[in-house]
């Protein structure tokens, strides 16, 4: 499947390094990063942490197809799934679970208060919206995850601290590892989807939290959203960066939804998801519901 074949990304090395110094039984020792690329309506990422004798998943697919895909990989490593955290309460993070959990039923699925309240707003409507286009691809239930009752978790003997200046729009930082897992805040070598940061102030302050992820200094970034290659060092900052204030100048010195593609399309001729593009753009200017 090109879901694996071509997108599955194994980092062992990085993470093995800081495996040394504790029992192998707790520590996070290695991942996987998927993405299901141009062949799926959504290039979301999902990533599996392994330690010694369990798995942990970050975000779930969203079609009951790629979800599987996932939950093959799992039983591939003959550990139970114990942990699931959905970073985001956009179906492409969490349509999944419906499956997932049909296979991990015990697994324990959290999320950010922020993200349980949005998709308890919005998971059924989402639902039958998609269904109409997705049918029996989409899930047969909206799981609804735990809240955190802070900022932190832990996974074995790793922490995870979740970040960010706007509530709805976080990622994990893993200090030991030095590895951020950035959720819908980062994406790579495609139009991003940018209509839920619809005012320059929404796109400034995602901008300010993406500074601190590069002020982090991490070792691996994994972007919540990428086509081509996998990127896990740093690209996805400093291509997300860059493509905000490109977008937001653009958006201040033009005014249709033509002029504004094509002059994104001029910046950027070489990326694709050009629908992310011009949709988002209808939707902000348009003051649109989605």
């Amino acid at each position: 499947m090109a879901f694996l074949k071509r997108n599955l990304f194994i980092f062992f090395v990085a993470l093995m390094l800081s495996a040394c110094t504790a029992p192998k039984n707790y520590k996070v020792i290695s991942g996987a990063v998927h993405n299901t690329g141009s062949d799926s309506m959504f290039p979301v990422t999902a990533t599996i942490l392994y330690t010694e004798d369990q798995a942990m998943l970050i975000d779930t697919q969203f079609t009951n197809k790629e979800a599987q895909q996932i939950v093959e990989e799992i039983k591939k490593s003959g550990k139970p799934l114990t942990l699931i955290y959905i970073s985001h309460g956009d179906p492409d993070f969490y349509f999944g679970l419906d499956t997932v959990l049909n296979a991990y039923p015990n697994a324990h699925v959290i999320a950010t208060s922020a993200t349980v309240e949005k998709i308890r707003r919005e998971g059924i409507g989402k639902l039958k919206y998609w269904r109409k286009y997705i049918g029996d691809q989409a899930p047969k239930r909206i799981v609804i995850p735990t809240a955190l009752t802070s900022n932190t978790f832990d996974f074995g003997q790793d922490s995870f601290i979740v970040k960010g200046d706007d509530p709805n729009r976080t990622y994990l930082w893993m200090p030991k590892q030095r590895m951020i897992i950035g959720g819908s805040l980062l994406s790579n070598n495609m139009f991003i989807w940018t209509a839920d940061a619809r005012t320059s102030e929404q796109r400034m302050l995602w901008d300010k939290t993406v500074l601190e992820m590069r002020n982090l200094s991490p070792r691996i970034t994994i972007p919540g959203h990428y086509l081509g290659n996998d990127p896990v060092a740093n690209e996805s900052i400093e291509f997300t960066h860059q493509y905000i204030n490109t977008y937001d100048e653009v958006l201040k010195s033009n005014h249709s939804i033509y002029d504004i593609v094509r002059k994104m399309k001029e910046h950027y001729p070489q990326l694709g998801g050009d629908l992310n593009l011009e949709v988002s753009t209808t939707i902000i200017l348009n003051n649109a519901n989605f």
